[in-house]
């Protein structure tokens, strides 16, 4: 009995000894790191949540007049969001300037310009190049990291309409196509400006804490924000027609405040270097959604995927992005920028007209 006591605790000490080191090897490989423990400082001894949790109301935001330090491992991003909670040097509620085109960008940490300098992010060379165009414009930076559509309909609803633009320019990749995919579409909304996003299987948390548990799930058919092949089939399908019926409520949007809203559809990084088709990071859901907008009156939409890609494409070298962190560099940005602008140029053309520009700020 003592010796059939004493193998049991040899044997359990083994395994429990293998185990850890195991974890350990897993997590120092960096095998199976989720993109935030792969930013993370000390990513072999980091817990990470496996999805971001949902904010505490309906308006994704920072905090208003709050230091932010976003800092990753390749780069500082820091900054002092304003009196609303965005990351746009002037006040959203200040602007004296009434003669000049005034353009809202919505978007995430793309359009909030996460990568590079405040000065290199896309809607500020997008202010540029109009006005280089001869168009007098103002571009306001409403991106936040971690937004999608969905709460940048409620945030342009509720408060951003308030700054009366004539244009709003709302910028989808294919993470806001995973962010539905964890989210929700106009569903998550709840009651008493509650916010509730799918659910995670019961074990999450033991996938979230420990690697080992990681290649087990992957062989069942998860994937790393744990849902099935099935379920990424069928909500697919969900994603377009929620988006369908987003576009009829910023149509809606759009005629009560007079302004034009334009859709532009970017790929990231990753969609440019990597075959990402089958996965919630496919760009296809997107082309589906571009194609339907053209139908509202006062909707537009770009798709500057293959601008993109026919500069971007070649990204060996990491030359326009981060090849950790995953977002555009300002080169990156300055690409969009131009791109975006290039497109635009019918849309103001054709629906917005503007008196010039006469003097041009120098560049």
């Amino acid at each position: 009995m003592r010796n059939r006591i004493t193998n049991w605790l040899l044997f359990s000490s083994v395994l429990i000894v293998s185990l850890i080191l195991l974890e350990f090897g897993l997590r120092c490989s960096g095998r199976f790191n989720t993109y935030i423990e792969n930013n993370t400082i000390w990513p072999v001894i980091s817990s990470n949540p496996i999805r971001t949790p949902a904010p505490h109301n309906w308006y994704y935001t920072f905090p208003a007049n709050t230091l932010i330090n976003g800092n990753k491992l390749e780069f500082n991003h820091q900054f002092m969001s304003n009196s609303f909670g965005l990351n746009n040097k002037l006040d959203f509620f200040n602007s004296t300037n009434d003669s000049c085109l005034k353009i809202l960008t919505l978007g995430d940490s793309f359009t909030e310009g996460v990568g590079a300098h405040p000065d290199s992010t896309w809607p500020i060379i997008l202010e540029h190049e109009l006005k280089n165009k001869g168009y007098c414009s103002e571009v306001y930076n409403g991106g936040v990291s971690g937004s999608d559509p969905w709460f940048e309909y409620v945030l342009l609803r509720d408060r951003l309409h308030e700054l009366k633009p004539s244009l709003v320019i709302v910028a989808i990749n294919p993470t806001d196509y995973s962010d539905f995919i964890c989210r929700g579409g106009e569903t998550r909304f709840k009651e008493h400006n509650h916010v509730e996003y799918r659910p995670m299987p019961s074990w999450a948390w033991i996938y979230s804490t420990l690697h080992i548990t990681r290649p087990l799930a992957f062989l069942l058919g998860y994937d790393d924000l744990l849902f099935s092949e099935n379920q990424i089939k069928s909500l697919k399908s969900g994603f377009i027609d929620d988006f369908i019926s987003l576009a009829k409520n910023w149509n809606t949007l759009g005629t009560q405040h007079s302004f034009r809203t334009v859709f532009v559809f970017f790929p990231t990084p990753s969609n440019l270097m990597f075959d990402l088709s089958n996965t919630y990071m496919d760009y296809t859901p997107l082309d589906s959604v571009s194609n339907i907008i053209t139908g509202y009156n006062s909707l537009s939409s770009i798709n500057i995927f293959r601008g993109m890609d026919s500069i971007v494409s070649e990204n060996t070298n990491y030359e326009f992005s981060w090849p950790i962190d995953c977002h555009y560099n300002s080169k990156g940005y300055n690409v969009m920028g131009q791109l975006i602008a290039k497109d635009l140029s019918p849309v103001l053309s054709n629906r917005l007209v503007q008196e010039p520009c006469y003097n041009k700020p120098k560049l």
